[in-house]
C-alpha cells in the first residue's frame, strides 16, 4: 500500500522507540513527514520483511481475536506462516504480546501492510494514535507466509491453497463479496477455534492453469449462497475430474490394442466400462475415500445423509458413496422442483459435505 497523507506518498517503515514505547514508522524518504502506528510487542529485532509475503482474507466464522494459527503443511509437516486477524496484530493482551514466534510474523505483518505497493489510498487525517485498522477493514485477517518456507517451495502460488484455505472458512479478499453464511459450514469450521495450528495441503496440480477451479474458490464459492448453484458449482470439478480419467484411460487402451494387436470385442468392452459416468464417479470418489489416514472429511456423515435424502423422494438407496453422490446429482439437476422447502437444510448439509470431498479430490488426486 502506497499512503498518500496530506499530498505526500509515504512508503518506507522502520521500527522506532520513544519514551519506551515501540512504533513503525511510515515516513518519507527525507523522514520529513511520517506517521508512527504504536506497534505493542516488545522486539527489537532486526528483520528481513522483504522474505515474508502477505496475503489478505475474509473469513464469516474464524474471525474473532483470538482466532489466529500457526499455518503448516500438512505434506512436510512444516510452519509455513501464521493466519492473524487485525484485532489480533493490534491486541495489548500480554499472552499474544510475549509470544516471541509470533511477534516475528506480526512485525513482518506491519511492514509488510503498510508498503503494500498495489494500494493506494490517500488520507488527510488520523487521530493522535493511529493503528492499521484505520487503513484496512476491520474484519481484514492476514495470511503471512515466511521467507524459509518460500525458498523450499518452487514457483509458490498462493492459489495453489486454495481449496485448502477455503476448508476452514477463508478466502482471499477481492472484489468479490463474502457474503455466504451457511450453518453446516459454520460449525465444521469452528470445530478448530481454540486450536494452535491448522494444516493446508497444497493443491495435486498448478490451480492456475484451470480457470474454473481458480475462480471457483477465489469468487463463486464465497458469493453464491443458492443451494442448488454451488452444488451445480462443485459437481462441475467431479466432471472435470471424468472427463480426464476418461481422456487417460481411453488413451491407455487405445495403446494397448495398437501395441499388443489386440482383440476388438475386448477393445469396445473396455471403452464401454469407463465411457458411462457412474463407473467413472464411482472410481474418482472411491479413490478418495480409500484415504483414510489423508483425508477430512466425514465419508460416513456423507454417505448416510445422501441416503436420506434419496430416501426422503422414493429414490434407490443403496451403492456406494460416488453412486449416492451421483444419485443426488440427477436428483436435485432433474427434479429439483419436487423438493420441499423442509429438505432443503439435509441438502445444503450434502453440499457443505461435498464441497470438503470436492477440496480433498483436489488435495489428494493429480492430473
Amino acid at each position: 500500500m502506497t499512503i498518500e497523507y496530506k499530498g505526500v506518498l509515504l512508503n518506507n517503515t522502520r521500527l522506532n522507540s520513544v519514551d519506551s514505547k515501540n512504533y513503525i514508522r511510515l515516513s518519507d524518504e527525507p523522514e520529513e513527514n511520517y506517521i508512527d502506528f504504536e506497534y505493542f510487542p516488545n522486539i527489537d529485532e532486526i528483520l528481513d520483511y522483504s522474505k515474508f509475503q502477505i496475503f489478505i482474507l475474509n473469513n464469516k466464522y474464524l474471525n474473532a481475536e483470538n482466532d489466529f494459527f500457526q499455518i503448516y503443511d500438512k505434506g512436510k509437516d512444516i510452519r509455513i506462516g501464521w493466519i492473524l486477524s487485525i484485532s489480533n496484530l493490534e491486541s495489548r493482551e500480554e499472552s499474544l504480546i510475549d509470544n516471541k514466534h509470533l511477534n516475528v510474523y506480526k512485525l513482518a505483518a506491519y511492514h509488510l501492510l503498510l508498503q503494500d505497493n498495489d494500494r493506494h489510498i490517500i488520507i488527510d487525517h488520523f487521530d493522535d494514535d493511529p493503528k492499521i485498522s484505520d487503513i484496512y477493514p476491520k474484519d481484514s485477517i492476514f495470511m503471512v507466509v515466511s521467507g524459509s518456507y518460500l525458498q523450499n517451495i518452487d514457483d509458490f502460488s498462493i492459489n495453489n491453497y486454495l481449496p485448502s484455505l477455503s476448508k476452514y472458512g477463508y478466502y482471499i479478499q477481492n472484489s468479490y463479496s463474502n457474503n455466504v453464511e451457511i450453518n453446516s459450514r459454520k460449525n465444521f469450521c469452528l470445530k478448530f477455534r481454540g486450536k494452535n495450528k491448522i494444516y493446508l495441503t497444497i493443491s495435486k496440480f498448478n490451480i492456475e492453469e484451470f480457470r474454473f477451479i481458480n475462480d471457483l474458490f477465489s469468487k463463486h464459492m464465497k458469493s453464491i449462497k443458492h443451494p442448488l448453484l454451488r452444488f451445480h458449482m462443485l459437481y462441475q470439478v467431479v466432471e472435470f475430474y471424468m472427463d480426464y480419467f476418461f481422456n487417460k484411460e481411453s488413451e491407455r487402451i487405445v495403446n494397448d490394442f495398437i501395441s499388443n494387436n489386440g482383440n476388438r470385442n475386448d477393445f469396445i468392452e473396455s471403452i464401454s466400462e469407463i465411457k458411462g459416468e457412474k463407473p467413472r464417479i464411482k472410481k474418482i470418489i472411491s479413490e478418495v475415500d480409500d484415504l483414510k489416514d489423508k483425508i477430512d472429511f466425514d465419508s460416513v456423515k456423507l454417505e448416510s445423509d445422501c441416503k436420506d435424502f434419496l430416501y426422503l423422494h422414493n429414490k434407490k438407496t443403496v451403492g456406494c458413496l460416488g453412486e449416492l453422490v451421483y444419485r443426488v446429482r440427477n436428483l436435485v439437476v432433474h427434479e429439483y422442483r419436487s423438493i420441499h422447502p423442509s429438505d432443503i437444510n439435509l441438502f445444503e448439509d450434502i453440499i457443505s459435505e461435498v464441497e470438503l470431498l470436492i477440496i480433498n479430490i483436489i488435495e489428494n488426486q493429480p492430473l
